[in-house]
């Protein structure tokens, strides 16, 4: 019988022989002209079919014994396979257990980290409320201690303890339906309204600065007083900025109502009150501006240490008062100009009154803002007159630009010190209000009625042309 030579192949690799009985190409008829190639060789046949038998019966046995291993196998493979399904039907069984005891495990998990997130609430808000009540501890304290000092006017203390309360009830202001919280807002508030008339009561005794010296019987009461108002300034700032503007306004008035003896250029003496020396007429009161601005000048350089020696740099005073004055003044402007018709202005006296306010301005701009006019013209003098940068007024000019330059840079790094200070603390303040620009203040005044001086100059252009 002829294989495929692919299944011969496969004989001879899983079941390797060297028989000749094996071998693919085996040829029967071949085999046995070879065994048996003459008649005398056919003595030895009865051998060699014995051989054969032998080997026949061997094959048989090896058949006969491969078939009883194959049928123990059988038997072992069902024997395996029936353990084998038991073993998956208790791998099921473990698995099902472990799926539920998992599920055990995650509810409980469930529960522990819920009672975990309730305890884990109940410690913020233990810890909220023990912060809280620490605060509210200090709170107490400061406004007992805050009462104590501001019944002493012992205002630097005072002062300090008002910065703290102020931050601390910055903490409560979700709590102002709180009986507590209530109780100590309206002490609070009894405590500043007392000083701030505690402190408006000394700065009124003091009174206008230049007639201080009629009041201090010498140098270390007047130096007291300075230090008693510089510490009432430290209450004013932490009271807020609607009491610091009240306090200004009172005493910017107080000033103006100063009489000073003063001897102008004209031999015009200034000894009375602002108001009262400068509520005259229209014609008065374009004529006698350099008379305001000299006495103005006058109370500054009067009062001007002083003012220093009280009052915080930052708090530019003197940049105050001169914005006081100028309303002031630009009232008594708008009030003396708007009484004459325009036809009846006298547009030199007009024209030079507004020279005058701008020379003013410029005076001011450089003292309190400390910079010069930035369109780049010129200086004028009093005369209106260009002043030689070389010359001595100048010179003097320029240094005293530099000067306050110096002065308003030094205010700004205290202001921002400051602001980084009470940050540190956690001190919370207002905001400040930017102070208004000088530039324009007084000579904007004559806007509305430069038209006399414009009639005039389309007067003159016509004569000209006709």
């Amino acid at each position: 019988m002829q294989l495929p030579q692919g299944v011969e192949a496969a004989i001879s690799r899983v079941l390797p022989s060297d028989d000749v009985l094996d071998r693919p190409e085996f040829d029967c008829v071949e085999f046995i002209n070879r065994n048996f190639p003459d008649e005398q060789s056919l003595a030895d046949i009865e051998p060699f079919v014995s051989r054969l038998n032998g080997r026949m019966k061997e094959l048989d046995e090896n058949l006969s014994h491969a078939s009883q291993e194959q049928s123990l196998a059988a038997y072992q493979a069902l024997a395996d396979l029936k353990e084998a399904q038991q073993a998956v039907t208790q791998l099921y069984t473990k698995i099902h257990d472990i799926r539920g005891k998992a599920e055990q495990s995650e509810v409980m998990v469930q529960e522990i980290c819920r009672d975990i997130k309730q305890l884990d609430y109940a410690k913020r808000h233990l810890q909220t409320t023990i912060t809280a009540l620490k605060r509210l501890h200090m709170l107490v304290t400061a406004v007992d201690q805050l009462e104590y000092m501001t019944s002493q006017r012992l205002y630097k203390e005072a002062a300090s303890l008002l910065e703290a309360v102020n931050s601390l009830f910055t903490h409560f202001e979700g709590f102002t339906k709180v009986g507590k919280i209530l109780d100590l807002q309206r002490t609070v508030n009894a405590i500043r309204a007392d000083l701030e008339k505690q402190i408006f009561g000394d700065f009124q005794v003091v009174g206008p600065l230049a007639t201080l010296d009629s009041i201090a019987k010498d140098d270390d009461e007047m130096q007291r007083m300075f230090a008693n108002l510089a510490t009432a300034c430290l209450i004013v700032s932490a009271l807020g900025n609607d009491t610091r503007k009240k306090l200004v306004h009172t005493w910017c008035v107080d000033q103006l109502a100063v009489r000073l003896s003063i001897l102008t250029t004209f031999d015009m003496t200034l000894d009375q009150p602002y108001e009262k020396q400068f509520g005259g007429s229209a014609a008065s009161s374009l004529a006698d501006m350099d008379a305001r601005f000299a006495w103005f000048f006058q109370l500054v350089s009067t009062i001007e240490g002083r003012m220093e020696a009280i009052f915080p740099t930052h708090w530019q005073m003197g940049r105050r008062l001169c914005l006081f004055f100028c309303d002031r003044t630009r009232t008594h402007l708008l009030g003396h100009l708007g009484a004459v018709a325009s036809d009846e202005l006298d547009v030199t006296s007009l024209l030079k009154a507004l020279q005058k306010a701008l020379l003013f301005e410029r005076e001011i701009i450089t003292r309190y803002e400390g910079h010069g006019p930035d369109d780049g013209r010129s200086e004028l003098n009093d005369k209106g007159q260009v002043i030689d940068p070389a010359s001595a007024e100048g010179i003097k000019r320029r240094l005293l630009r530099q000067k306050r330059l110096a002065e308003h840079k030094a205010i700004a790094d205290e202001l921002s010190k400051k602001r980084m200070m009470e940050g540190e603390m956690g001190v919370v303040h207002e905001p400040e209000d930017p102070l208004p620009s000088l530039s324009g203040i007084l000579s904007r005044t004559f806007d509305p009625f430069m038209t006399a001086y414009v009639a005039l100059e389309r007067k003159n252009m016509v004569s000209i042309y006709t």
